[in-house]
């Protein structure tokens, strides 16, 4: 499957995921690994 295939799938049936409020309905925390946000190069 190609990038754009699975990013149109993506956009389709995971923004209403997304979108849905009620989504973090019981999350209290939320684990990010800061080492590899470094190493992808994100700020």
């Amino acid at each position: 499957m190609g990038w754009h295939t699975a990013m149109a799938a993506m956009r389709d049936y995971g923004s209403p995921w997304v979108e849905d409020p009620a989504r973090l309905t019981g999350v209290d925390a939320l684990w990010l690994d800061e080492t590899v946000m470094l190493r992808s190069g994100s700020s």
